[in-house]
């Protein structure tokens, strides 16, 4: 009976936010069953109490993440003519995420930073023995990144391009 209240929708829409937004449903699931011990209120009135403190705590929610500086993003793009897909956590500045290369189709790890104020972006690729292979440089606008790649081995440098996609990371490898 109790969770016949929540739409699979709104599970969906706190699941959304990761194991924090699942906890706090979970919540407010078991804030709900036990009825806050509400002495002389009607079972509708319950009902009603409890579904108004949903919309509150789930709006609470929405806008914390709204107004969260971070956020998933999966980008697709090219170095030069070789493909490449990018699962990209920026959170207060600092970047980290993973690539893959459609040619050697392994994933590499990445890290970097980001500069809102100048939509700067600097990533490294970091292999699992730690050596920093390459490294780009460029700008983050609102759905592309772009600038020079370059191969830290050599000081080769190769243009690339990234899109932001709606399509999942693993889809794309």
């Amino acid at each position: 009976m109790l969770l016949s209240m929540f739409d699979s929708k709104i599970v969906e829409i706190f699941a959304g936010y990761g194991i924090t937004g699942l906890a706090l449903l979970g919540a407010i699931i078991l804030a709900i069953k036990f009825d806050w011990s509400l002495k002389g209120v009607s079972s509708a009135g319950k009902v009603f109490l409890s579904t108004l403190t949903l919309i509150i705590v789930g709006g609470i929610i929405f806008i914390a993440a709204t107004l969260s500086s971070s956020y998933d993003k999966v980008y697709e793009g090219k170095i030069d003519d070789v493909g490449v897909v990018m699962e990209l956590t920026i959170s207060n500045g600092k970047i980290s995420g993973r690539e893959y290369y459609k040619e050697i189709r392994k994933d590499i790890i990445i890290v970097g930073t980001y500069n809102k104020e100048n939509e700067t972006i600097l990533l490294w690729e970091q292999w699992p023995n730690g050596r920093k292979e390459g490294e780009y440089k460029g700008k983050l606008n609102e759905n592309t990144i772009s600038g020079t790649w370059t191969r830290l081995r050599d000081n080769k440098k190769r243009k690339f391009l990234l899109t932001e996609t709606e399509s999942d990371y693993e889809d794309l490898r």
